[in-house]
């Protein structure tokens, strides 16, 4: 039998032995180190807010109290953190909201009229049960819905209200045991109240009203699947460990990247792939630099004058073409990221400068 040589018994075998100790221990202290930054980095904005002061109320939410006072209840002047982020929708403002400043309809059943909505959420606040983190919820069937409401639901959505009141309609009648399936119109309306959710920082409750929303239009809408892939990926902000915040990040970049693929004339898909990527830190360099192309390309179908899609009325493809306006606020954004390559910024800089002269061209201003 032939003698198998100890490696460690072979000449520089403890070298070999120390130099792969030394390794796998710098590997170790790496992998730590990466780990702690994506932790502090999702979750460090976050802990100042939700300390809770010695009167038992959070920062945020006295925030929120002390704007519902103020009067000023548009939807786009919702109070901020001090580095300029919409607040979370504290559970104990939503109670505050609901208490006693509405009451049931007497005549649910009253004629069509052009407060139609306003009176569905005068009925629908007291019958609402508030949980943190979650669209306020109402244990309602299908039938307890004055038909009225049932069979106007998409306008009782599309009032202009709130952002958080349309969804918190939209998830209680998707939810109400009994319904039939939603019609387009209003699938569509509710899966845009969920994106809005989502860009106004209410993450969970965006993504629990798309995943309400899965099986109607999930495959069926690619600017449905790629806000979910958003939503997905912002999941890793509130995860608790380093690798279940890599697990959501690398799951929504894939939903978003198969609805690119799925429709890649689809504007709506292009710019959700755009900006989540340019959302993610600074280690994840090679995302960052797959939106600056995608924005290159962008900027080039601009200049051609190429016909992209949206997810039209009828879960249909129709034409749609690139607002410049719209374009250049996503170069502008992107230049702005921290940590770019100077490179990068210099190739951004020269895109916002051709989509200036487009827009001279065609005689508008940039």
């Amino acid at each position: 039998m032939r003698e198998t040589k100890n490696l460690a018994a072979a000449p520089g075998g403890e070298r070999n032995k120390r130099r792969v100790f030394i390794a796998s221990a710098v590997a170790l202290l790496l992998t730590a180190g990466f780990l702690f930054y994506l932790a502090f980095h999702f979750s460090h904005p976050q802990t100042e807010l939700n300390q809770e002061t010695p009167d038992g109320i959070r920062p945020f939410e006295k925030a929120w109290l002390a704007w519902l006072a103020s009067g000023a209840k548009s939807p786009l002047e919702i109070p901020k953190d001090v580095d300029g982020r919409p607040l979370p929708f504290p559970d104990a403002v939503v109670r505050y909201l609901y208490s006693g400043k509405t009451g049931p309809v007497e005549n649910a059943d009253a004629p069509d009229d052009a407060d139609l909505p306003g009176r569905f959420l005068s009925w629908l606040t007291p019958r609402l049960r508030c949980d943190q983190g979650s669209l306020p919820r109402a244990n309602l069937a299908w039938d307890d819905v004055p038909e009225v409401y049932r069979r106007n639901e998409t306008s009782l959505i599309s009032s202009g209200k709130a952002d958080l009141f349309g969804a918190t309609a939209a998830s209680v009648l998707l939810n109400a045991p009994g319904r039939p399936a939603p019609d387009a119109a209003f699938s569509l309306k509710a899966r845009d109240l969920a994106a809005a959710l989502l860009l106004r920082s209410y993450r969970n409750e965006g993504y629990l009203l798309l995943e309400t929303l899965s099986p109607v239009l999930g495959g069926k809408d690619p600017e449905f699947d790629a806000w979910m892939g958003s939503a997905t990926v912002m999941r890793a902000i509130d995860a608790n460990t380093g690798l279940d915040k890599i697990g959501f990040v690398e799951k929504g970049m894939a939903l978003i990247d198969k609805a690119v693929r799925a429709a890649p004339a689809n504007l709506a898909c292009r710019y959700v792939s755009i900006n989540t990527r340019l959302s993610l830190p600074e280690f994840f360099s090679e995302q960052q630099t797959e939106a600056v192309d995608q924005i290159a390309f962008l900027t080039e179908s601009l200049e051609k004058g190429a016909a992209f899609t949206f997810t039209g009325k009828n879960l249909e493809q129709e034409t749609v073409g690139i607002d410049p306006a719209y374009l250049r606020s996503v170069l502008v954004f992107a230049s702005a990221r921290p940590g770019l390559d100077p490179k990068v910024t210099g190739t951004l800089r020269v895109l916002i400068d051709r989509v200036d002269r487009f827009t001279r061209m065609i005689g508008g201003e940039s």
